[in-house]
This record gives C-alpha cells, sequence and structure tokens, in this order.
C-alpha cells in the first residue's frame, strides 16, 4: 500500500515521496509567490507560518526540538517564501536567538544562497537600534543560516490591526522606523520591502527593521536585480519598484513609509485588490485617495505628509527618509513641516495634463450647460417683456409704425414649442450639472473633482454670459434706470396742452436745475444727461452681468460636484445618493435664487426716491437668520426634522416676507 503524507498547508493527502512536502498547488502558488516577491503575509505564507511547532515540512529545514550545529532549535516562529526561522537557544553561550534558515535546505539554488547571504551581509553591517543586529553567518551540512537577535514583541502590523495604541504611538514608531531607514541609505543599503509585517517591536515597544531578503546596496548588486523580475510586496511597492525597473532609488524605501503611514491613518493600504496581478496593476495605473478624503478627522499636514511620500514620481517623493522622520516630529511638536498644499493652479495643470479625457468632458458639460441656462433666462426675459398683453408688443408696435427700423430681436420671435423646453431645462441644468460631471469624469481625488468643476464653471460663466446674462444685464440696467425719463421725454414731446406742462412740471421737478437753463436748451441738456447715465451704468450692467453669470456658473458645479463626490464615494450606486444629493442642491438654489431676487430688488429700489439701506436689510433680516438656523440642519439632523424644518421655513418666509 502506498505510504501517504499530509500536506501541511491545505492538509491535501499526498505521496510521502514528494521531496517537497507540498501536494503540487500549493507548491505552484509558492513558486509563484517567490518569483514575483509577493507579500509574506499572503494566504499561502500566513497558513505556512502559523503551523504549530510539530508540523514542519520536509522541505530540507530541521524539525524543531533538534540540535543544529550549535543551536538547540526551540520552535518555528515564521515562515516566508524563502526562508524559515526558528526560536534557537545557543548551546555554548546559553543565549537565546533567532536563527533563520533556507527554506529549501540543501535544495537551495545558487541565487536562493547568494540572496539568503546579501540579506545576512546588509544587515550586519548596520549597527543601529533601530535595525535588527545579526550575530553569526554560517553553513552547517549543506544548510547555510544566520542568527539574530530575538524580537518577542510581535510586528507593527499586529499593532495595526489591533487599533489599541494611539495616533501619536503609531506616528512616532513609524518616525523611528523612518530614521533607521535614513542610516541605512547612508550606508549604500536599500531595503525594498518595507511593511510592517517586517517591523519588529521589542519589549519596550520600540521598532526593529528586520528581512533584508531584497536589500540592495545603491552601487552592485545588479547581478540579483535583473530588469524585468518584480520583487517586494504590492501593497507597499512603489510603481518603479512594481514596473521592475532596475534603477530603484532610496525613494522606493519612502513610498513604503508612507503606504505604512497610510494605513495607519486609514486602516487600509493605498491600493486594493483581490489578485496579486491586480494590485500590480493598481500600483502602477491606479490613483490614491488621499487619507483625508476618506476621513476629514485626519489633519490636512498629516494629509500632505502622507501624499508627499506616495507621490507617483521619485522626484516629487521626500529627498531622504531622515526629511519625512523631521516632518512627523514636527508634525507631533505642533510646528509647521516642509510641505506645503499644492496651488490651485498646478492642480489645475496636473488634472489637464493627466486627466485629458476628463478635462473634455467637463469643458463639453460645462459649454452646454451654460448655453442651455443662457438661452432659457433669455427666452424667459422675452416672455416676460415682449407680446401680447406684455410691456412692449414688438409686432404691434411694428403694425402701427410701419416706417420704423425693425429692431432684430431674434429671442423674442422663437416659437414656444422650441423656448419653453429650454426654459424649463434650465434650472435642471444648475441642479444636475455637478452630479453629470462626477458620473462622466470619475474624478479619484476631491482635487481632481474640484479642477475638473472649475473647468465646468468657467466654461458655463462664458456661455452664459456670452448669450444672454450681458444682454439682460445691460438691459435690466438701463431699464431700472432711465426708463422713467425716458418715458417722461416721449410724453412731453407727444403731449399737448394741460398735459403736456404737467409732464414738464414733473421733469422739472425732478431736476431742478434745469430750471436755470433756458427752456431752448432744456432738452438737449435733458436728453444729454440720459445718454451719460446711459454710458455710466454700462460698465455696472457688464460687470453685474459677469458676476453674475460667475456666481450661477461656478457655484453649482463646485458645489454640486464636490457634494456628488462624496456622496459616490460612501455609496458607488447612483440611485442611492439621488434624494440626499438634491436634497442639498435644491436647498442651495433655492438660497440663490432668492439672493439674485434680493440683489435685483436691491438695484431697483436704489434709483427710487423713497430708497433706505438700513429699512431694505432690516426687512430681509428673518429670512437670512431662519436660512442660517436651517441649511446646517441637512449635515445634523435625521430626515424627519430636516424636512419637517423646511416645512417650518417655508411657511415663515411666507407669512414674514410674500405677504
Amino acid at each position: 500500500m502506498k505510504q501517504l503524507s499530509i500536506c501541511p498547508v491545505c492538509d491535501t493527502p499526498i505521496p510521502a515521496e514528494l521531496t517537497s512536502g507540498l501536494c503540487p498547488k500549493c507548491l505552484l502558488k509558492d513558486v509563484a509567490l517567490e518569483e514575483t516577491g509577493a507579500a509574506d503575509d499572503s494566504p499561502t505564507r500566513d497558513i505556512a507560518a502559523t503551523l504549530p511547532p510539530g508540523k514542519a515540512s520536509n522541505r530540507g529545514v530541521i524539525a524543531p526540538g533538534e540540535i543544529f550545529g550549535e543551536y538547540e532549535l526551540i520552535e518555528e516562529i515564521a515562515r516566508g517564501g524563502m526562508g524559515v526561522v526558528y526560536k534557537a537557544r545557543h548551546l555554548q553561550l546559553n543565549r537565546v536567538v533567532a536563527l533563520k534558515m533556507i527554506l529549501r535546505g540543501q535544495l537551495a539554488s545558487p541565487d536562493d544562497v547568494q540572496r539568503f547571504h546579501r540579506e545576512a551581509e546588509a544587515a550586519a553591517n548596520l549597527d543601529h537600534p533601530g535595525i535588527v543586529p545579526i550575530y553569526e553567518i554560517g553553513e552547517c551540512d549543506g544548510q547555510h543560516f544566520f542568527s539574530m537577535k530575538l524580537i518577542e514583541g510581535g510586528a507593527l502590523n499586529h499593532l495595526l490591526a489591533s487599533k489599541d495604541s494611539g495616533l501619536r504611538e503609531i506616528l512616532k514608531l513609524i518616525e523611528n522606523v523612518a530614521r533607521a531607514v535614513h542610516y541605512a541609505h547612508q550606508r549604500g543599503v536599500l531595503h525594498r520591502d518595507l511593511k510592517p509585517a517586517n517591523i519588529l517591536l521589542d519589549a519596550a515597544g520600540n521598532p526593529l527593521i528586520t528581512d533584508f531578503g531584497l536589500a540592495k546596496q545603491v552601487e552592485g548588486d545588479s547581478q540579483l536585480t535583473q530588469s524585468g523580475a518584480i520583487m517586494g510586496t504590492p501593497a507597499y511597492m512603489p510603481p518603479e519598484q512594481a514596473a521592475a525597473k532596475k534603477d530603484i532609488t532610496t525613494a522606493a524605501d519612502i513610498y513604503s513609509i508612507g503606504a505604512i503611514l497610510y494605513q495607519a491613518l486609514c486602516g487600509k493600504t493605498p491600493h486594493q485588490a483581490e489578485s496579486t496581478f491586480e494590485m500590480l496593476m493598481q500600483v502602477l495605473e491606479g490613483d490614491i485617495v488621499p487619507p483625508r478624503d476618506l476621513d476629514r478627522k485626519i489633519d490636512r499636514k498629516l494629509n500632505l505628509i502622507c501624499m508627499k511620500c506616495l507621490e507617483r514620481d521619485p522626484n516629487l517623493r521626500y529627498s531622504s527618509a531622515g526629511a519625512l522622520a523631521d516632518d512627523l516630529n514636527q508634525w507631533m511638536d505642533g510646528k509647521p513641516v516642509s510641505v506645503k498644499p499644492p496651488s490651485i493652479a498646478s492642480v489645475a495643470t496636473n488634472v489637464f495634463f493627466n486627466n485629458m479625457r476628463s478635462v473634455i468632458g467637463a469643458a463639453v458639460i460645462g459649454a452646454s450647460a451654460g448655453l442651455f441656462l443662457g438661452l432659457g433666462a433669455l427666452f424667459e426675459g422675452a416672455a416676460r417683456n415682449f407680446g401680447p398683453s406684455k410691456d412692449l408688443d414688438l409686432q404691434e408696435l411694428y403694425e402701427a409704425m410701419p416706417g420704423i427700423e425693425r429692431t432684430d430681436l431674434w429671442f423674442a420671435n422663437v416659437p414656444g414649442y422650441v423656448s419653453r423646453p429650454i426654459t424649463l431645462v434650465a434650472p435642471l441644468i444648475l441642479v444636475f450639472v455637478g452630479l453629470m460631471l462626477v458620473v462622466v469624469t470619475r474624478p479619484k481625488t476631491q482635487q481632481q473633482t474640484l479642477a475638473i468643476a472649475l473647468v465646468a464653471g468657467l466654461l458655463m460663466t462664458i456661455t452664459s454670459f456670452a448669450f444672454s446674462v450681458g444682454i439682460i444685464s445691460m438691459w435690466a440696467t438701463s431699464d431700472y434706470a432711465l426708463s422713467t425719463d425716458l418715458e417722461a421725454m416721449a410724453r412731453a414731446s407727444l403731449l399737448e396742452g394741460d398735459q403736456r406742462q404737467e409732464v414738464v412740471n414733473d421733469i422739472l421737478t425732478r431736476y431742478p436745475d434745469l430750471k436755470t437753463k433756458d427752456p431752448a436748451d432744456r432738452a438737449t441738456f435733458l436728453g444729454a444727461m440720459v445718454s451719460a447715465n446711459l454710458c455710466m451704468m454700462a460698465p455696472k450692467a457688464l460687470w453685474s452681468g459677469l458676476l453674475l453669470s460667475a456666481f450661477f456658473g461656478l457655484v453649482p458645479s463646485i458645489a454640486g460636484a464636490v457634494h456628488a463626490f462624496h456622496l459616490l464615494r460612501r455609496d458607488a450606486r447612483l440611485h442611492r445618493i439621488l434624494i440626499p444629493y438634491l436634497e442639498v442642491l435644491l436647498l442651495m438654489l433655492v438660497v440663490l435664487f432668492y439672493c439674485l431676487f434680493e440683489i435685483g430688488h436691491f438695484f431697483y429700489l436704489s434709483t427710487s426716491d423713497d430708497y433706505s439701506l438700513p429699512k431694505f436689510f432690516w426687512g430681509r433680516l428673518p429670512f437670512f437668520l431662519i436660512a442660517v438656523a436651517t441649511i446646517p440642519g441637512f449635515c445634523l439632523w435625521n430626515w424627519k426634522w430636516r424636512w419637517s424644518g423646511y416645512m417650518l421655513t417655508t411657511v415663515i418666509i411666507y407669512f414674514l416676507y410674500f405677504r
């Protein structure tokens, strides 16, 4: 009967003669992990590392309890893709140490042996309290080994997972790790596999870096770092290392420290994926969501420190691990840090050049929204002021006076079946433009969202001003300021007898200085004054129109896009965010339209004789107090209280203002 053994990883029965000690499935997984340098905390390695001491594999390593040279093996404490680590006792010195040997034992290849010795030599040449010291390097019965200080306080990944420590304690640990890495860099050693599992904690809680299995001299080691070999842990690996580039610099370790800092702040690594390949693609092409976008409680400066470490371009990261450690120390002391937030111009430039498709989409949406918004306002103005039963019936005027030159007011002659849908769509555009921007462009960060919304908002401003708001502002301003004088001049020139004299007296009452002028010159002076007033009002009209366009172009696009971005970040299903999105945007637009109405009312009243600025503002103070009390409610109250507040506010405003 064929003798069977058990795979130590998955407990599958296998023929005893298999020298690997693993079933074919687990063996293939392990080989793949070794070839790609995958994480030590991947599923296959985690399971192998948790084997009880008596269940060691037969892959050429020694079982716990046996004597290995001058060491007594006490128990297996860790297992990785290349090596296995034992808790052991040096028989002559009676010192407990950690003993590491090659996992394949005598079956190890020359490259395995060379890499193993490189790890030991790299750590042995680094004498720093933040790096696990090496005691001895040797070989026994064809099995290569080295001994090092035994650290029994656990690893940083366990501390991060337990969440028992405060943020400042974790940051102090990361600062000490950065200083130890800086020490290694100064001596020409790159770690290239920094991660929480490779940072051990001693009994006092001090961090020590271990596992220099992928360490590389800044100069040399070319035979073990050929281009095309991906070495390291993908979750903490910088893009240049994931691309298997040969010219890896100290910036790679700074990126890995930044990934550890990111995990400490957010509870997860910068990139998330279900497989090693997908993780590598995320590292190479994916964008990192800033910690502050995930949790607004994270300090802005700490967010900047973390994101500077994780810059895709190595030249944009910290110049040294020591500079990173200094910034962390400065932040903990409440002092200024070296990294500054990027300017709006730099963010916009970065978005423009790196996200051209998103910028084009934002431009199309902004221009289209501005066009519809402008035409809607223009058609609404024409419907209110031209046509039968309106202030000015152009058709009736042209029929009564066929000899006058016809004014080309094309927007007043657009059929209703064309103008009405556009007029109805315009307010909806203000509501949904932010949501459309986020859905179409899919920004990855809030900075990208702001830059894209700014592009769309500027184009909305330009197109709406060009198609309507500029015309309406000139029209409305001149109408408010000059309509009374122009009508009085027309009546004085056309009426006769007592009616004419009554109009003249009204004009002289409005402008008493005309009484000092010769009657023959009064019409000339009055006409010149009206023309001067019109010229002086033109800049005011244009500026007010431009500001109005910017107000209704930028505010809805930026506010809507940012709100939609955060809603989609919490729940990617579009139908689930429509109600909370509409609630905020509709409330905002009600306030905006009310402000627009009051601004127009203010300009209109400022031209009247009984105008009083204090009276104007005191009469509207209740609305602003109610708005200030109600608007924050959507963030603080549940939906029942919010909607009750909205309805109560509507009733109060109606009775205080409209009645």
